[in-house]
This record gives C-alpha cells, structure tokens and sequence, in this order.
C-alpha cells in the first residue's frame, strides 16, 4: 500500500470584488489566474466564482473569496491581525523587489538581511501584509548521527548540546561509555583538542568532539592556560583554582588584569581521522577582584565581560553560547562543517 500523500491545495483571502483582486494579483504581483469559475449563488453573493490565483509553478494557490456580507468585509485586510500572513518566496530577491515597485506596490520597509534570508514587508490593495523573501541556501552538515564529547564535564556537556540543539545531533558525554579522560599531554589547546577526540573515537567507534579550553591571564604570562582545569592541583576543583587565581593577582590592579577564554575544538569521523575538522574561539575581558554571579561554571564568576558590564556567571545562558569562546568556536566548526559537506 503507497504512502498518503496530502498537500495544500489553497488558503482563502477575503476579498471585496473578484475583477479587482484579480487585477493586482495577476497584473501587479505577476501570479497566474489558475481558475475562474462560476459557482453556485450564496446570500450576499449572488455571482459567486471560484477564482484562484498562484504563483507560476507553486502547487498552493489563493482562493479569492468576495465578501457576502459585513461580518466578512469586516475581515478584508484584517485576517491576521496586523501581522505578515503571506510569504512570497523568489530566488532573485533583487530582480522581484525593483518590478514590484515598479508595478506599484508599496513596500513597507527597505530590504533587510535576516539569518533566514533577504526580505522585505509588502502591501496588497487591502493592506494585507507580505513578505517578499529570497530564503537563506540551506546546507546540511556531514551526517553524523551522534557525536561523543571527549570530556567528562557537565557544564561544557550543556552548553555544546544547547549550541547544537538546532542541527539535532545528540551529544554524549564519553563518561556515558565508561570512558576516562584522555591525558593531555599536547603543548597546545588545539593538540589537546584532538587527542581527546582520538581517545573517545577509538573507545567508541563514534565521531567524537574533543574540546580543551582554558583561561589565559596576562598578567601571569598567559597562566593558567593549558592547566586551567587543575591550576590547584586537584582537577575540576572550581572553587580552588578561583581562589588561587585570585590570590596571585591580589597586587595587580583593575586596569592590568586583562584576560581571554580560549577554547579549541577538534572534531574527528573516526580515531585516525587523517583531517581533523578544527575550530578556535576567543573571548576577550578581564579578572575581577571577587566572584560574581551564580551560573556558568569555572572561572565564569570572575571573568568580566566589559561589552555586557558583567561578569560570565552573569549572563543569560543563551546569550553566554552566542558570545563565549566555546559558542564562537563552535559556530566556526559548524561553517567548516557546512562548507564540507556542500
């Protein structure tokens, strides 16, 4: 037995004279009359046609409905309420915008670019409000199923899989597989990064995202750097490496405490990946003489973001993956991800 297959076939725009509707959408918006046929007389209406308009090739069409009594002309122009109801798409956003003006119709705004696309809000003769949009090219990224997290962390845990949520790839943690932690013996983030991507490939057999980030002072020489996670001596202990970091910087002042997040991403298709997919991402502030705010993890408690005025543990969650240097890497992995599987 074939699957169902359904589609829409027409929406209905309440109109208050077929002819006049017909004019603007076929002569002024370039849509084909589809048909025009006459229908049964209703009350009010008493010439009733079955007209439907559409753009050339589209599969769903507009009903035109003229008005039968005040209840639907009360409706004309009015059937979402003010906000954009229709969506024209076009692949040549520059090509339609200039013929639709030059037909007359009136463009709310100027064109504006939208991570969606490029579009801009039209009128129709009833103040029916349109889009007019040439969407975004849509690319897919190379098909992983599921990607483990070469880190036991639970913090970097939620935020990659809040970061990628959209592009629904489950994360796991490697600790899911019973799998310990890689040993970072590389002289780099970025030589970190992949070997804990190898190390939790080659324990699952999965794609695998090693993350290795740390904080960089300026002041200490770029301490603590590669060994931000234990800079106390015991591995994940936030609340110690706080506090030492805080005491080696007791004497330097406000305006000498400048500081930077750097996160590096290695993404691996299997343990000997010849090409590791790397990404790097950088947040730029400075150290606060105390902690503030109760969320993030780490050091976020004490690292100032002086484009927010606030500290990293103050940050709405959101905004903190679009701005930190784990959400900029990662939105870099996720273009090279993109370019690749185009």
């Amino acid at each position: 037995m074939s699957a169902m297959r359904r589609h829409i076939e027409c929406v209905t725009l309440v109109v208050d004279d077929y002819d006049r509707a017909i004019a603007f959408y076929v002569d002024a918006l370039g849509f084909e009359l589809r048909e025009d046929t006459p229908g049964e007389p209703v009350p009010g209406n008493p010439r009733k046609r079955w007209v439907v308009v559409a753009p050339r090739g589209a599969e769903t069409g507009i009903l035109l409905a003229q008005a039968a009594d005040d209840a639907q002309r009360a409706r004309i122009g009015a059937q979402t309420g003010g906000r954009v109801g229709f969506f024209l798409h076009t692949d040549d956003f520059a090509r339609d915008h200039a013929a639709l003006r030059a037909r007359g119709v009136r463009f709310l705004e100027a064109p504006r670019e939208e991570p969606y696309g490029t579009v801009a809000v039209f009128e129709d003769l009833y103040g029916n409000r349109w889009d007019l949009l040439q969407p975004r090219a849509r690319a897919t990224p190379l098909a992983i199923a599921r990607l483990v997290l070469a880190s036991g962390n639970r913090g970097k845990l939620l935020e990659l899989r809040e970061l990628l949520a959209d592009a629904a790839i489950p994360v796991h943690a490697q600790s899911e597989f019973g799998i310990g932690d890689a040993e970072e013996t590389g002289a780099s983030f970025v030589e970190n990064a992949i070997l804990k991507a190898r190390h939790a490939a080659r324990a699952t057999g999965l794609p695998a995202l090693g993350d290795d980030s740390g904080l960089c002072v300026d002041a200490l020489d770029g301490a603590p750097g590669l060994y931000s996670a234990r800079y106390s001596g015991v591995h994940g202990d936030a609340a110690a490496n706080i506090a030492k970091l805080l005491d080696a910087l007791r004497t330097t002042p406000p305006d000498a405490r400048s500081a930077r997040f750097v996160c590096a991403l290695a993404l691996v298709r299997h343990a000997e990946d010849p090409q590791p997919i790397l990404a790097e991402g950088v947040w730029e502030g400075r150290i606060l003489g105390a902690p503030r705010g109760g969320g993030g993890f780490g050091y976020d408690p004490v690292f100032f973001d002086p484009s927010h005025d606030c500290s990293a543990a103050e940050l709405d969650p959101a905004l903190k993956n679009r701005i930190s240097h784990r959400g900029r890497a990662l939105a870099s992995l996720r273009d090279r991800l993109f370019a690749q599987a185009r």
